[in-house]
């Protein structure tokens, strides 16, 4: 989820869009802070956790176009999604990140259409 108050931030602010090769593939969205919360509680009451797993999911799947039309209701500006063949986002990212921090960003969000 941090990814849009980070990495897509600027486009979203400035041309509001989220341009991903993500087609609509739904993920699932949890914040940070809820994974943090949760750690730390396993972490203070270890003995009641040891030995068991979990699985730490946010609560709904959503794709990025229906992320879009989320935040659009919420900060009242129209926000779009575009959808990019991996090629062409790959060259996007690239201009304004690492290399290698570029195609694991296409990876990530283009296997899921898969």
């Amino acid at each position: 989820m941090q990814n849009l108050t980070t990495t897509l931030l600027k486009e979203i602010k400035q041309k509001q869009i989220i341009s991903l090769p993500s087609g609509n593939a739904k993920f699932n969205w949890i914040d940070v802070l809820d994974i943090g919360e949760f750690t730390s509680e396993m972490i203070r009451n270890f003995n009641s956790y040891k030995n068991k797993s979990y699985e730490v999911i946010g609560s709904e799947n959503m794709n990025f176009s229906e992320v879009a039309s989320f935040l659009s209701k919420i900060i009242g500006e129209k926000i779009v999604y575009k959808s990019l063949n991996p090629i062409a986002f790959y060259f996007k990212k690239n201009e304004g990140m690492l290399s290698n921090f570029a195609i694991v960003f296409t990876i990530l969000h283009f296997v899921p259409r898969l």
